[in-house]
């Protein structure tokens, strides 16, 4: 089964800014 297009653009959205800094979420 295919992830919703929410979940999908929020894995997105938090994997881009930790490519980004190289580091894991300051949370």
């Amino acid at each position: 089964q295919f992830l919703p297009a929410t979940l999908a653009l929020y894995l997105w959205y938090i994997s881009l800014p930790i490519s980004l800094a190289g580091l894991p979420p300051l949370n």
